[in-house]
């Protein structure tokens, strides 16, 4: 098995395998009826879905943000207008939707671009033209948008 291992689909066991030490792939992906986050407050939140181009993503992130409390509250908490761990809300997470159809979502090269592209955007730095011109080229071509939640009085937090 190539990759990685994810908490909430893990390998499997190689029933081949007598000594259990093989592991076999995750197997298909499954629906969870409930959200299931592995941090309520992240830093940051990226959205590529799989066969959208950047502006079907961005109208289905939009239509996740006005339909899902799980996903609204990672930008505007539960507790905003109150208070948080120390009496802190935690800032809105930094967001981005990409055409995932077209960039994560196939193997192939072009997850070296999407890696060169999502490290200069968890950095927040623009990759210098100078040092890294082929970088510097696919990041300016990437097909993303940072994304800001939708305004509207349904979904903005209390105010003081």
């Amino acid at each position: 098995m190539a990759g990685a291992a994810h908490p909430l689909a893990p390998p499997h066991p190689d029933p081949a395998d007598p000594s259990g030490t093989k592991m076999r792939g995750a197997g298909p992906s499954r629906r969870h009826l409930a959200p299931v986050r592995l941090d309520p407050y992240p830093d940051l939140v990226l959205v590529a879905p799989c066969g959208l181009d950047l502006p079907a993503a961005r109208r289905e992130t939009n239509l996740l943000f006005s339909s899902q409390d799980w996903f609204r509250e990672l930008f505007v908490p539960a507790t905003a207008g109150g208070s948080e761990e120390g009496g802190v809300v935690p800032p809105p997470p930094r967001a981005a939707v990409v055409d995932g159809n077209a960039m994560f979502n196939r193997p192939g090269p072009r997850l070296v671009d999407c890696l060169e592209w999502l490290v200069s955007w968890i950095w927040n730095e623009d990759w210098p033209a100078d040092l890294h011109p082929a970088a510097a080229a696919t990041a300016a071509a990437f097909p993303w948008e940072t994304w800001t939640p939708p305004t509207s009085p349904l979904v903005q937090p209390a105010l003081k």
